[in-house]
């Protein structure tokens, strides 16, 4: 069967990138919220980093308000409602947080402004990765930088 025309004039085509740098991936201190396994709709989800080429949970160990407000901001929000250490209403995902007693003071511009440990000092289970809660509207996806589509 031959291609529709819409599918023909390559305005649907995808296209992915492997590796852990190079055009199309997000930059260090991309935020996303992550609810079922998927992008939070509400503004609702577990709290992801990513930092040293991958994503990570956030450890609710240490988490403070000011860094969900910090977070809420980063991702284009208004603010913060609330953090929670229970994940099992959104997902906890399937590999423990990397990063955790995450303290902002709520004025910084982004979350790697603040105070946080990483790696090996990171004694989280899978089930404590912290839950926010942002109000207004923003961009919980996490999207990679802008890249230009190649030329066909």
């Amino acid at each position: 069967k031959a291609p529709t025309e819409k599918c023909a004039g390559h305005k649907m085509d995808a296209f992915v990138y492997c590796g852990t740098s190079g055009p199309g991936l997000p930059e260090d201190g991309a935020l996303r919220l992550l609810s079922g396994g998927a992008p939070s709709i509400d503004g609702v989800g577990r709290l992801e980093l990513f930092t040293g080429g991958a994503w990570s949970s956030v450890c609710s160990s240490g988490f403070t308000p000011g860094s969900a407000s910090v977070a809420c901001k980063a991702m284009g929000f208004s603010g913060a409602k609330a953090s929670t250490s229970d994940c099992a209403a959104v997902g906890c995902g399937s590999t423990p947080p990397q990063i955790s007693e995450m303290s902002c003071s709520g004025g910084e511009a982004d979350l790697l402004s603040c105070a946080f440990e990483e790696g090996d000092d990171v004694f989280c289970d899978t089930s404590e990765g912290v839950v926010i809660s942002c109000v207004g509207d923003g961009d919980t996806q996490g999207r990679p930088m802008k890249i230009a589509a190649p030329q066909i």
